[in-house]
């Protein structure tokens, strides 16, 4: 595992160079570094068991996400998935050169970033619980947030298609979280309309 915690520890070191800040647990922590924290914490909690190549993708998932703001790319549902797909290169590249750097061969790295890239989505059990542990950090953290800066209909819109993409887990997990009235209201709104 030293080559693991080796990666780890650069990635983490990477993800605190994020200039934006959050509080997480209490304590203000740069934003992606926060977020890799959680994600990582919910794969644990999904996949105790899960593959080295899986935890691997829980800490470079965001890798640099601020550096390409998504303000940076048109407003709307055509510029957002530009942004994705830039933003889903660019984290391969600079996570491919992290795991190579520490000696991870390429079938690993090639697997990191496939589940990363959720290639296989509802067809590959990793590439899901990544894809649950995602939603699942929107919804616990993120999505109170980003209903206050939207409409109601928007966010009604982002909840009903984050819970398309869940699995079954997924959902009993989502169903099982602590939320804001407000929040737990538009959750319903979603779910009846989908």
């Amino acid at each position: 595992m030293e080559r693991f915690e080796q990666a780890v520890a650069i990635f983490d070191k990477i993800n605190a160079g994020d200039p934006h800040k959050v509080l997480c647990d209490g304590v203000e922590t740069p934003e992606t570094l926060c977020h890799t924290r959680r994600l990582s914490s919910w794969l644990a909690k999904l996949a105790p068991s899960a593959s080295e190549a899986l935890k691997l993708a829980g800490h470079c998932q965001h890798l640099k996400r601020w550096e390409t703001p998504r303000d940076s790319y048109p407003e709307g549902k055509k510029g957002y998935l530009q942004w994705r797909a830039a933003q889903a290169i660019f984290h391969a590249k600079e996570s491919s050169a992290v795991l190579e750097q520490v000696g991870y061969d390429e079938a690993v790295i090639n697997r990191v970033m496939d589940i990363n890239k959720k290639k296989g989505l509802r067809n590959d059990p990793e590439v899901q619980v990544m894809e649950d542990a995602l939603c699942l950090v929107f919804l616990e953290f993120e999505a109170l947030t980003f209903a206050a800066k939207h409409p109601r209909e928007k966010v009604v819109d982002i909840i009903r298609k984050t819970w398309g993409k869940m699995s079954m887990r997924g959902h009993a997990e989502a169903r099982s979280l602590q939320m804001n009235s407000a929040l737990q209201s538009i959750i319903e709104d979603a779910l009846q309309e989908s």
